[in-house]
């Protein structure tokens, strides 16, 4: 499966809880339900949610977009996990009200999205599906390679893949299984984690080479 590219957007949604519901809805329109991570209340029937509280369940997955409700309370633990979830070419959408929202951090944060060059203006159309392509950055073509030749080599390793969140990791992982097994079809692989959503990026660029096996 193709790798993209293209940048992550980061819209900010502002006004009463229902406006921001409702735009964000609407720009979401577009994607397919299980492309979108809703994290607050109320969400459209076919999309992912959960609480802020429970967003690190999903590390390890990736989303076309990711909405976080920050209209009362805004999670620094979520904000910085949420934000890793997002695809390349995707967008993270930040609701919050009209008014000055409560909490240092959040003035914080707001002040520094306001005068940030990364906001992007909220678009004048839906979202399209985010077309991914097979271009990757030179340092996860490296690790694709190199985990290709471990799990090919015919004795064992291990291996520490380190970078930080929304680099790639779990993507490469699952390319190079994919590659591995398209030179040796009889490769057993398995995948261990405490849930499935854990390692979803990897299943998804394996395609259906490795089995999960919950830990």
């Amino acid at each position: 499966m193709p790798l993209s590219s293209a940048p992550r957007s980061l819209l900010l949604l502002r006004g009463s809880w229902e406006d921001t519901a409702q735009q964000a809805r609407w720009i979401l329109s577009a994607l397919p339900g299980s492309d979108v991570l809703w994290v607050g209340r109320d969400p459209p029937p076919s999309y992912r949610v959960c609480a802020p509280s429970a967003a690190r369940h999903f590390l390890g997955s990736s989303f076309a977009a990711v909405v976080l409700d920050a209209h009362d309370r805004l999670d620094a633990d979520a904000l910085g996990l949420l934000e890793g979830l997002v695809r390349r070419g995707g967008a993270f959408l930040l609701r919050m009200g009209a008014e000055a929202p409560q909490g240092l951090f959040a003035r914080r944060v707001l002040r520094c999205i306001e005068e940030s060059e990364a906001l992007r203006k909220v678009p004048a159309s839906t979202l399209a599906p985010v077309e991914e392509q097979r271009v990757g950055t030179k340092e996860q073509a490296a690790a694709v390679e190199i985990l290709t030749s471990a799990f090919l080599a015919p004795t064992p390793s291990i291996l520490a893949l380190v970078a930080e969140r929304g680099r790639g990791k779990s993507s490469a992982l699952g390319l190079a299984l994919a590659a591995a097994r398209a030179h040796l079809p009889s490769l057993d692989v398995a995948v261990c984690s405490a849930s499935s959503e854990g390692v979803g990026e990897i299943l998804r660029f394996a395609g259906a080479v490795p089995s999960f096996a919950p830990t």
